[in-house]
């Protein structure tokens, strides 16, 4: 079975549910909080790893409606409380921007009423917005719908008319709309209001609306909303709930985007009492769903629509129970690519029994079985609402849920994820261990349903939790260590590797603590003048003069890194604790001070340094002075300190 997860939130007074969700298992609900007399938009994002869902509240309005694409863009749309629609975008991995605001007037000219707005998307991230529209001229009033394209970087165009104007209706009841959009552009929208409805359709974006009704202009009286779909293979569908005259029959339409439909019949089924079927594609088809109404129950109903303009054979969902009176089932249905559906509805098994959410899949064969949803105290299910991604050997998808406790308090959305998908896991460790010596194991993981436990199983009777932990092994040998991901929803994924525990480490190369030495240090010549350039150089002598600049010479025992620092030294006498120069008594003494450090990378063996005292900052006074040297091997050791003297002449 299919694990749930769920998210609750307490509203007053909640409705209007709408969802959906994407194959990278993010999902998106959207209904109209109306508690206090307030009528609060709000929006909820839940991100695929993250264990709660984020909701915002982007303003006042009418009921939303919200869709997502297979990548995770996803669009809302309503009318806000100053009358005017607004669409809000959200990028993948992202959250629901500021909302678009249609400033465009119902009819130019005139006062008029925006309805409440419904939308649909495509997988390349367009969508069409349908909203209803009254327009008031004073002595009639034009009723009708607009529809709103919204391209995939969100810029939108219209309104467009989608059907011709109804006049005398007024716009007290301002009715109704549903969009449905194909992967190849076709679009249908569905315009309820009083007592008619109206389908009309487009092939391409941009093209002109065309309206058509079936029984005449329009469906027919009396009727309770009407479902569209366009099904993978580019078909319209259409169902509705006709309730006069009695008895009330549920009906279907079928045909190519030309809109030339064709009436299915009346059918042999008696209609639900309140909304028209639910309809999803079905492979190629399409398939209805509705709840019946029998002196001897209610049952929930699922009809395969073909292509061809047939019906496939009716089978029954839910079997005849004692739900008779509100609140209804209201099955809502939503499939896979491969046609197997999940079907939510409140199921009142009893007499006064309470209505609780029921989940039901059905592949394209007719077989159904139950998907186990998280338990609750028993409260009023309504509205249950559903939307699917992924494939359905590993389904993802979210159900919504408006729940009414027993005892007075706020109702509660309920919002559910459904995650058949076990999380992705892989184990990094080092290939071998040593017997007792702590060795590390990370697994590295990932899940739509978050939290995610880690469960370890290192083969020798030890177990841990984590997704980074050591282990000691005792002896020595083979080990199969394996690790269990397991993620909210309850899914399970193992992982297993397997190290080579040895007994004693091998062994590797001594550590070398050995510094080096330096021998046979001394500048050649001992006494010279500063040469001509800063670099330093190699001095020709002059007769009877010291010759210019002169070369250290040293042997290192092994390769190395020699700093050495040139430091003056002057004589004087210690007058207050310091070595001052020139003072005429006190101890005598000599002050050192560091005119330089340089460093020389030199291999082992015999090395020449030629120095011209000259320095950046300028060239050596004459004086005393000394060359202090320490080497410096690749391990760290250092030498013992070298000091040799040498001097600046004229």
């Amino acid at each position: 079975m299919d694990g749930t997860i769920d998210s609750q939130f307490a509203e007053p007074d909640a409705g209007g549910l709408s969802v959906g969700a994407s194959d990278g298992g993010d999902a998106v609900a959207a209904w109209r909080d109306a508690g206090g007399g307030v009528s609060a938009v709000k929006l909820l994002l839940w991100r695929a790893g993250v264990a709660q869902p984020e909701v915002t509240v982007p303003g006042l309005g009418t009921t939303p409606s919200v869709a997502m694409a297979p990548d995770g863009r996803a669009v809302a749309a309503w009318t806000g409380s100053d009358g005017k629609p607004r669409v809000a975008r959200r990028a993948p991995g992202g959250s629901f921007a500021a909302p678009a605001v249609i400033e465009d007037p119902v009819y130019a000219g005139y006062p008029g009423v925006w309805g409440a707005a419904t939308i649909a998307m495509r997988a390349d991230g367009s969508a069409v917005m349908a909203v209803p529209a009254c327009a008031d001229f004073g002595a009639s009033a034009d009723l009708s719908s607009r529809a709103f394209d919204v391209s995939p970087a969100g810029v939108i165009t219209g309104p467009f008319a989608t059907q011709a104007g109804v006049t005398g209706m007024g716009c007290s009841g301002i009715g109704s709309t549903r969009v449905a959009v194909g992967a190849g552009g076709q679009t249908a929208i569905t315009t309820c209001a009083s007592s008619y409805c109206q389908l009309s359709t487009r092939a391409v974006d941009g093209a002109i609306w065309t309206p058509s009704g079936v029984d005449g202009s329009f469906y027919a009286p009396s009727t309770s909303g009407a479902v569209p779909i366009v099904t993978p293979a580019g078909s319209t569908v259409v169902t509705w709930s006709l309730n006069s005259p009695a008895p009330a029959r549920v009906r279907a339409a079928i045909g190519p985007m030309a809109n030339t439909l064709t009436q299915l019949g009346n059918g042999s089924d008696p209609s639900v009492a309140s909304t028209a079927p639910d309809l999803t594609p079905f492979g190629t088809d399409a398939l209805a769903v509705w709840q019946t109404a029998t002196a001897g129950g209610q049952s929930i109903i699922a009809r395969p629509i073909f292509a061809n303009g047939t019906y496939g054979a009716a089978s029954t969902i839910v079997p005849l129970t004692a739900q008779a009176a509100p609140p209804y089932a209201d099955p809502h249905v939503a499939s896979w690519p491969d046609g197997t559906s999940v079907i939510a509805y409140a199921n009142q098994p009893s007499p006064g029994g309470t209505p609780t959410l029921a989940l039901q899949r059905r592949t394209i064969g007719g077989i159904l079985s139950p998907i186990a949803t998280t338990a609750l105290p028993a409260r009023d299910a309504t509205l249950p609402r559903v939307a699917l991604a992924g494939n359905s050997p590993a389904p993802l998808g979210i159900v919504a849920t408006r729940e009414a406790p027993a005892s007075p308090a706020k109702a509660t959305i309920v919002v559910r994820r459904i995650d058949g998908v076990a999380p992705l896991l892989s184990i990094d460790s080092a290939p071998a261990a040593v017997a007792g010596t702590p060795a590390r194991f990370v697994a590295s993981v990932s899940d739509v349903s978050a939290p995610i436990t880690v469960a370890w199983d290192f083969g020798d009777g030890a177990v841990a939790q984590g997704t980074d932990v050591q282990h000691a092994f005792a002896t020595a040998g083979a080990r199969t260590v394996t690790a269990t991901a397991t993620d909210a929803a309850g899914n399970v994924r193992s992982a297993a590797v397997t190290i080579n525990v040895s007994a004693v480490a091998p062994a590797g190369p001594a550590p070398d603590t050995t510094p080096p030495v330096i021998t046979g240090a001394k500048p050649t010549p001992k006494a010279f003048r500063v040469g001509t350039a800063i670099t330093a150089l190699a001095a020709s002598a002059a007769p009877r003069r010291a010759p210019k600049g002169t070369a250290l010479k040293l042997t290192l025992s092994e390769r190395a890194t020699l700093q050495l620092l040139v430091v003056r030294t002057q004589r004087g006498r210690r007058v207050k604790g310091k070595c001052t120069v020139g003072a005429k008594k006190g101890a005598r003494c000599t002050r050192r001070t560091t005119k330089a450090t340089l460093t020389r990378a030199l291999p082992a063996g015999a090395a020449s340094i030629p120095f011209s005292g000259r320095l950046k900052a300028g060239r050596l006074p004459v004086g005393t002075y000394e060359f202090a040297l320490v080497a410096t091997d690749s391990a760290g050791n250092r030498s013992k300190p070298v000091t040799v003297a040498f001097s600046i002449v004229r």
